[in-house]
């Protein structure tokens, strides 16, 4: 789906929720899980079965805190502001960090350059699945297409060998050695989701 199907879909949700409320002051009436349904609605009226997610996660209120911290920024010497912001970026990055779903490039790649060698589409499929299962215990939203698990591997794999990162050799799937760095890139968007204890 395109961004601008995306944008659209979402507008036509909040336009819709502005035209039930009569124009009137809506700013109590604009419910996201609402927009997020009629998003779905002229989503699926547009292109079918897609399914728009959520993933914002709990929101963490900075008042809260730095109120169970004892922190007050504004009385903290440099070295100990710093100290604190660090800590709170911390935090921050975890919570996107969990809220950010797993794609099929991301587990292929991941797949890949863990074997260490080129793989056959049997054990590429098994390798994938078996980091999906183990992502999904750890608590990760692992994204898979139309709910298809052999779609997703193809998808995935597909988009690699399209950019040239990903080569088929004599039935193997194996990664291009100087795309390394751009492929070690796509899998460490889900390695933090894989140093959690599963």
């Amino acid at each position: 789906m395109t961004r601008g199907v995306l944008a659209a879909a979402v507008g036509l949700g909040l336009a819709g929720m502005v035209a039930e409320a009569g124009f009137a002051n809506t700013s109590d009436r604009l419910d996201p899980r609402k927009v997020i349904e009629q998003s779905e609605q002229a989503i699926g009226r547009a292109i079918g079965n897609y399914k728009l997610t959520d993933s914002t996660g709990a929101p963490l209120s900075l008042r809260q805190y730095v109120k169970e911290r004892g922190i007050d920024f504004r009385v903290l010497d440099q070295a100990a502001r710093f100290t604190e912001v660090e800590r709170l970026a911390k935090v921050l990055m975890e919570k996107v960090g969990s809220v950010v779903p797993v794609l099929p490039v991301a587990l292929v790649t991941t797949a890949l350059l863990d074997a260490g060698t080129p793989l056959s589409m049997l054990e590429l499929k098994a390798g994938v699945l078996d980091l999906a299962k183990r992502l999904a215990r750890a608590g990760a939203h692992v994204h898979i297409p139309r709910g298809d698990q052999d779609y997703a591997i193809e998808v995935g794999l597909r988009m690699l060998r399209l950019r040239h990162l990903v080569a088929e050799r004599d039935g193997l799937y194996g990664a291009e050695p100087d795309e390394t760095p751009l492929l070690r890139y796509y899998a460490n968007s889900i390695v933090h989701l894989l140093a959690v204890p599963a």
